[in-house]
């Protein structure tokens, strides 16, 4: 029974490294999509690469457009966004002249200056591509009502503003510190699959360790 859970306790060990291998490779895919040169695009564009399922995401793109003062929301960051100090991503669905929209996360602004930033605006932004976010299990739900958002949701903003937009955005990217103040791609993928596979491999020579000793106590027993 023990040398069984030894080779279990290896296998799992072995899985971890195949995994570690296969999560290695998936952030290295996305840093040579972040390194991509920009390229500018529309939302139609944009919209069709979705539909046909090409791989936009992590890309970087210079798109322009027009966003609607009514149709500004507020996705509150808490106080780490920006030096500490709580505010808002202003999001919205940007029109193209084409007649399409998508969803843009304008930047980063102070919560105190939340009415300021209600307002028409004519962009051209540079920005990354992202997938839409599904809600986790202790973030509040999107009170649609109060123009509070906790995630970012192109599905409910489309439903809302009864508009059809796909599920990515548009994230623009970090220029400078006035606001809205944008955001460049970052990569929070946790890699901790060499750790796992450590400590599956470190149990089993424990495992293999005490057996071999009570095995050998046990013979000298046997002699005496």
């Amino acid at each position: 029974m023990t040398i069984i859970m030894v080779i279990f306790m290896v296998s799992l060990g072995v899985w971890q490294l195949f995994r570690l291998n296969t999560k290695l490779d998936i952030i290295n895919d996305i840093k040579k999509k972040i390194d991509r040169p920009v390229v500018t695009a529309t939302c139609k564009e944009l919209n069709k690469k979705f539909d046909d399922k090409e791989d936009i995401f992590y890309s970087k793109v210079k798109i322009s457009g027009t966003v609607k003062a009514d149709q500004i929301l507020f996705l509150y960051s808490g106080p780490i966004q920006f030096k500490g100090e709580p505010g808002y991503r202003l999001l919205a669905p940007l029109k193209c002249k084409d007649g399409d929209y998508l969803v843009a996360d304008i930047g980063w602004i102070p919560l105190k200056e939340k009415d300021k930033y209600k307002k028409d605006y004519n962009l051209k932004l540079t920005g990354g591509i992202l997938e839409g976010e599904k809600k986790k299990m202790f973030t509040p739900t999107n009170d649609v009502e109060h123009n509070v958002w906790y995630y970012i949701s192109p599905k409910e903003i489309g439903k809302h503003f009864k508009i059809n937009v796909k599920d990515f955005y548009v994230m623009k990217a970090y220029e400078n510190n006035i606001p809205p103040i944008g955001k460049d791609i970052s990569l929070n993928i946790r890699n901790d699959h060499l750790g796992y596979a450590f400590t599956w491999f470190g149990m089993a020579i424990a495992l293999l360790i005490i057996f071999l000793e009570y095995s050998r106590r046990l013979a000298k027993n046997e002699r005496v």
